[in-house]
């Protein structure tokens, strides 16, 4: 029950309480979230931005919008994904979506070391031992696709997107395969149509070629 400390709404965002928002608060939030350090009850009802009662990657996205003033004309010009997707292949993360997302907080678990990310410009990667959080501070749609690089082990335990107006999004982890990989196409023998499956342990351009029994192309 926060009641007792008065109305923080007119100071909303501003959690190192210098009478000034910007990204100085966004980082402090994103930081507290990932250490897991608790806020004081002052700085829980200023992070506390879109008043839910928890502080996640939602408030800092509506923090963001009231830092950089985006309109709702401006983040709606850009089309909005439905689903954010989370991959782990080869010592990589790799998050994409079909469509704009304002950004993702992913909390993790085993001994691992950040190598190398590669995140579109104009966003913010925080990191800990608890997880991951990676921000979109442009109000548009990301130009790149966003992978991190690591050493040792990974484990995602939870994860939370959210779209750039700071409401929460579908997201899910989904399996990578380790190796290349040429399905059985079905059916076999084929007249006049079949399905071709495969797999890639990474994101490459892959070239079919199919031959008659006469080894004609």
């Amino acid at each position: 029950d926060m009641s007792h400390i008065g109305d923080c709404t007119t100071n909303l965002g501003d959690v190192n309480e210098d009478n000034s928002l910007n990204v100085l608060d966004i980082t402090q939030i994103a930081m507290g979230i990932l250490s897991g350090e608790a806020f004081n009850i002052n700085q829980m009802c200023l992070a506390d931005v879109n008043g839910d009662g928890s502080i996640n990657i939602q408030d800092l996205l509506q923090l963001v919008n009231m830092i950089f003033d985006y309109s709702d004309d401006l983040l709606g010009r850009s089309i909005a994904a439905e689903e954010v997707h989370i991959n782990i292949a080869s010592n990589k993360v790799l998050i994409n979506s079909e469509g704009a997302f304002g950004g993702i907080q992913i909390t993790t678990d085993g001994i691992y070391s950040i190598k190398e990310t590669q995140i579109p410009e104009g966003w913010k990667f925080y990191n800990s031992d608890n997880g991951i959080i990676i921000l979109n501070l442009t109000g548009k749609i990301q130009t790149s696709p966003i992978v991190i690089s690591y050493t040792g082990e990974i484990q995602i335990i939870e994860h939370l997107a959210s779209d750039l107006f700071g409401y929460k999004i579908l997201s899910r982890t989904d399996s990578m395969p380790l190796e290349y990989q040429l399905n059985n196409i079905y059916p076999n023998p084929f007249n006049p149509i079949t399905t071709i499956s495969y797999s890639l342990p990474v994101e490459n351009h892959v070239k079919i070629i199919i031959y008659d029994l006469l080894g004609r192309q």
